[in-house]
């Protein structure tokens, strides 16, 4: 009697673990505090290494690189392909997100964005200021944008991820001359986005006027070389977990 009781208990476990592990498969919003279940992550991963073409070669100048995040932090994984082109160094790029099935990257959209130049986002971190009411992460960017050797104007932006689309907000401008290519002679004018003269203190600080009513954190990334030439798939695999593990919100 005592062991058909044992079998049945074992049986009963055995589906319970089962079930546990199809829940979690399939609803991959699902988490243990702020951690996602590592199926999940690998399964993600495998989608990127499985839907983008790695094997595009590089091309002149253009310096390609790329990352793995969760902007939004819903769990689902986004791939950043972003790429430096040009004298001045110019960013672009082309951000993906898994799907809801975990079985395919959809491209993540713009809001009305009107901005020609984008931010430069390869960086190593920045801040991160959090809505806890709207579940909102707005990112802290720059974008420089150099005009000979003498001028630069720069301005200051918010990117954020929701419901697969992209949105940002300029928050101040910036503009150096240099003569000589000195910064003790530089003239520096700085704005907020509204067109008001700020100083450059008050530039450097302004989201954090803008957003002082949100959680400050810090975002930090992993970026890595496209341009490398021929990889292996397993050798992008290990590179996808990197990445995958070098970005946290905290």
């Amino acid at each position: 009697m005592k062991r058909r009781w044992k079998i049945l208990i074992a049986f009963l476990l055995l589906a319970l673990a089962g079930f546990g592990s199809q829940i979690y498969i399939r609803n991959m919003s699902i988490r243990s505090g702020s951690e996602v279940s590592d199926i999940t992550i690998e399964r993600q991963l495998q989608v990127m290494l499985d839907s983008y073409e790695w094997g595009c070669p590089p091309s002149g100048n253009i310096r390609r690189m790329f990352t793995v995040t969760d902007l939004d932090q819903n769990g689902r994984l986004e791939l950043i392909i972003s790429r430096l082109e040009g004298s001045g160094q110019y960013t672009y790029s082309d951000y993906y997100e898994v799907n809801k099935e975990l079985d395919d990257l959809t491209p993540c959209e713009w809001l009305d964005r009107t901005f020609e130049s984008e931010a430069d986002i390869m960086v190593s971190s920045v801040p991160v200021y959090y809505d806890s009411n709207n579940k909102m992460y707005y990112y802290i960017f720059h974008d420089r944008i150099p005009d000979g050797i003498h001028y630069a104007s720069e301005n200051k932006r918010a990117i954020s991820l929701t419901n697969g689309k992209l949105s940002e907000r300029i928050l101040s401008y910036k503009n150096t001359y240099d003569e000589d290519i000195s910064d003790s002679f530089a003239i520096i004018t700085c704005e907020d986005a509204d067109g008001n003269e700020i100083d450059e203190q008050a530039y450097d600080r302004l989201e954090e006027t803008i957003f002082a009513d949100f959680h400050k954190r810090e975002a930090c990334f992993s970026w890595f070389d496209l341009n490398r030439g021929n990889l292996s798939d397993n050798e992008i695999a290990d590179i996808l977990r990197e990445a995958y593990e070098g970005f946290s919100v905290q």
